[in-house]
């Protein structure tokens, strides 16, 4: 059994989904499988490509859908044909960085209840590199159980990031029945639900370094085909669905604040796009006092995500030195000392 299986959902990218195997072979670690779902019907040439592909190297196991079924039907079947004990998601116009598999073995090799990692990415518009990662006063390695990650979901804090190429999940998680699928009001949101119901079965590891990046150009995405008025509609659908999974001993606020406060990020945003009309609009929808100091709080942790935030998180690594001196440690411990 491989230790890690790379999951791709891919439909009628070829080009992308050629880039993206490109960086699983380019791995410094070895121990994987890939596995590809197509949902392609009938097969094209991304079924031949990865025919070819598995014929030249046995840890490649395509899988084909039997006709089109949709984003979450396809990620769904990646999923469960992966035989690796952690699974690592990644959509096929995005990328691994070369050292990726190798840091999350390590990682998640430091604490053996975690269920789930996250790592923080680049990303890129048609090739070019928009958004380098800051980590600003995140520590390195941080730990987050349940209750905590639940609640930074429902606030707009971070609980980990958000993409499903960021993700690598624990195969319990999967063997649980905890797949991808839309829920009330969920259309383009499946895989912050994902998230949310992950999250929920143990603790979690956020890696806070890029070890991916996100590349988005001319190809349509699930979120490209959605006006801002419909996402804000889902974000509001998706409180609804986590408030109930946050224990009452974290004392999440009520619907009426969290949602107050997605109006009123989404009015800063038309804010900062020259709106001003639309934006005065958008937050006087919004009469909760409580709604307001936790937008302020949204707004501040753009800038300082710890300092501004009340969400739990037990630190592992503060900083690369503490990385490196616990792979020394370890790496003492499992080699034989010579005579």
């Amino acid at each position: 059994m491989p230790h890690i299986t790379v999951a791709i959902p891919t439909y009628r990218r070829l080009p992308m989904l050629c880039r993206a195997v490109e960086s699983v072979f380019a791995q410094t670690f070895n121990d994987w499988e890939l596995v590809v779902s197509d949902d392609e019907s009938p097969p094209g040439e991304t079924w031949q490509f990865l025919r070819s592909l598995a014929d030249s190297d046995r840890r490649v196991r395509p899988v084909i859908n039997d006709e089109a079924h949709g984003a979450c039907f396809n990620h769904n079947a990646a999923l469960r044909a992966a035989r690796g004990e952690w699974i690592k998601i990644l959509h096929d116009d995005d990328v691994l960085k070369p050292n990726c598999l190798e840091v999350l073995a390590q990682t998640v090799r430091r604490d053996p209840e975690a269920i789930a990692i996250s790592c923080a990415c680049e990303s890129f518009v048609d090739g070019n590199l928009v958004e380098a990662f800051d980590r600003r006063d995140r520590a390195l390695l941080e730990r987050m159980e349940p209750g905590d990650a639940l609640l930074a979901m429902y606030i707009l804090d971070e609980s980990g990031w958000a993409l499903p190429t960021q993700q690598m999940v624990h195969r319990s998680v999967i063997d649980s029945g905890v797949l991808f699928e839309k829920a009330s009001g969920i259309n383009t949101l499946y895989d912050s639900w994902f998230n949310a119901r992950v999250r929920a079965c143990g603790p979690t590891l956020v890696y806070n370094s890029p070890l991916v990046e996100w590349h988005q150009g001319r190809h349509e995405t699930t979120t490209s085909t959605i006006t801002a008025e419909e996402l804000t509609a889902e974000f509001i659908a998706f409180r609804k669905l986590v408030l109930p999974l946050i224990p009452k001993d974290r004392c999440p606020p009520g619907l009426e604040a969290t949602e107050g406060m997605v109006l009123i990020t989404r009015a800063l945003d038309q804010l900062r796009n020259m709106r001003l009309l639309s934006a005065i609009r958008t937050a006087a929808h919004t009469k909760n006092a409580h709604a307001y100091w936790l937008a302020i709080g949204w707004f501040l942790r753009r800038y300082y995500p710890r300092r501004f935030s009340q969400i739990v998180r037990k630190i592992i690594w503060k900083d690369n030195a503490d990385m490196k001196r616990y792979l020394v440690k370890y790496n003492s411990f499992i080699e034989p000392k010579g005579c």
